[in-house]
């Protein structure tokens, strides 16, 4: 991990060892969970949002009760549309197979 890198240790634990009652969505902006970690704390259902900081995530850790969909933008933009990927609660992706822009 980065120097200034931030990352709770129950953030790569199997899911039964994780903390109850933590819902975060963590990103990370290259895959294996490399560099400087960001994360979205108690995250909802709703529109289509930017990756936290406006940067991207090549690999995530889904803390929360409910899927996430990763999206790596059509041509750039800040959309939740182009190639995709879900991230089931529970579960981490070490590698999304693109920079995902947005989520929902």
């Amino acid at each position: 991990m980065a120097p200034g890198s931030f990352a709770f240790l129950e953030d790569t634990a199997p899911p039964e060892n994780r903390p109850a009652g933590r819902l975060t969505l963590s990103f990370y902006p290259p895959a294996n969970f490399q560099g400087e970690m960001t994360s979205h704390y108690k995250p909802w259902w709703g529109n289509c949002g930017r990756i936290p900081g406006g940067g991207t995530a090549r690999s995530v850790v889904n803390n929360d009760d409910q899927t996430w969909i990763m999206y790596a933008g059509l041509y750039g933009r800040a959309t939740c549309e182009g190639p995709d990927i879900e991230v089931p609660p529970g579960t981490s992706n070490a590698d999304l197979g693109f920079d995902a822009t947005n989520w929902n």
